[in-house]
């Protein structure tokens, strides 16, 4: 699952992230669920190059969710600019090495 918000400010940002993630326990809670801290990620897009480290701090059930800078959602690894440089970089990796080997394969 996947939560998104939009705002200029990083304060902003975390009191709303929290807040949904409050009524997202809750309904969790009434039907006997239990969503896990441990598992959750957040991570943040912009272009504002200055705050390329600034990690937010959103909290689930009390407990502070992980801080992602590249994470990695359905197979492709995203970055604060979603420019996909990082995973375009695997991605040819990948096929880089596979080359080599089927040229060895193929004499």
């Amino acid at each position: 699952m996947n939560l998104a918000n939009q705002s200029q400010y990083f304060s902003e940002l975390e009191c709303s992230l929290s807040a949904d993630l409050a009524c997202l326990s809750y309904y969790c809670r009434k039907w006997r669920l239990k969503p896990s801290a441990a598992k959750a990620v957040v991570s943040c897009f912009h272009l504002h190059n200055v705050s390329a480290c600034r990690e937010l701090s959103v909290l689930l059930d009390g407990q502070r969710i992980k801080y992602e800078h590249q994470p990695t959602f359905l197979g492709i690894t995203l970055n604060h600019t979603l420019s996909f440089k990082s995973h375009l970089t695997k991605t040819a990796a990948k096929l880089k090495n596979r080359n080599n080997l089927l040229t060895k394969l193929a004499g």
